[in-house]
């Protein structure tokens, strides 16, 4: 297991590096255009493979026994591929939503709220606030995306805009990858201690918050 795990790991963070800089070519350039989709192409497959290694990661954890990593891991993978593979799927359910499409959407919702709920009360239970803290700020990525599980499959539709939705996953996913970065490998990086950790931690999701709303304002009468 430990043969599999030194195999998968560099294999995850040389995908995810890569990912994690292309992320801002498609962000900053004109959507639609040719550089755009390509980029974005390339950007949905490097963090396609950096998921599958961490899903593969957190099985070889959970095979090790180490079980808070496996469970943690897999939330992560939830939380960074759901909004890249449902940004890249809007686009071929514009009209219609079909039955595979509105199935991965469900369950991934689900998922995504019960790991966001696992998450509070795990960071319950830690002796440590720093990690704590840590465990809080995944699960507040994680719940507002996972409301959409009080909702109707009708009211789904009818609030539905697959520019935005196509946008804003794509960003939200690299919110997700960023600060899973800073959280982990960023914060030896860094040499960061204490509260002042919080910072890095939270600052992916202001800045991407800050991106959306501006994508919303000036793309909402486009799609």
């Amino acid at each position: 297991m430990q043969a599999i795990h030194s195999i998968l790991l560099p294999l995850h963070i040389i995908a995810g590096s890569i990912s994690l800089i292309l992320f801002w070519i498609p962000v900053l350039t004109k959507k639609g255009s040719k550089i755009h989709n390509k980029v974005g192409f390339w950007y949905v497959v490097l963090m396609t493979i950096t998921l599958v290694s961490a899903g593969l990661l957190c099985i070889n954890n959970l095979c090790l026994g180490n079980y808070p990593s496996a469970a943690f891991l897999g939330y992560l993978t939830v939380l960074s591929g759901y909004p890249l593979w449902h940004g890249y799927l809007i686009l071929r359910n514009k009209k219609e939503f079909s039955s595979i499409y509105w199935t991965f959407r469900r369950i991934s919702n689900y998922l995504l709220f019960l790991g966001a709920f696992g998450l509070v009360f795990y960071g319950l239970q830690l002796p440590s606030s720093e990690e704590s803290m840590l465990m809080y700020i995944f699960s507040g990525i994680g719940f507002p995306g996972s409301l959409e599980i009080f909702k109707s499959l009708a009211k789904i539709r009818r609030e539905s805009n697959w520019l935005i939705e196509h946008l804003s996953g794509m960003v939200v996913s690299g919110i997700a990858a960023y600060t899973a970065f800073l959280a982990f490998g960023g914060r030896n990086m860094l040499h960061l201690d204490g509260y002042v950790m919080i910072i890095p931690w939270i600052l992916p999701t202001v800045i991407g918050v800050i991106i959306i709303r501006l994508m919303k304002r000036k793309y909402a009468k486009k799609s």
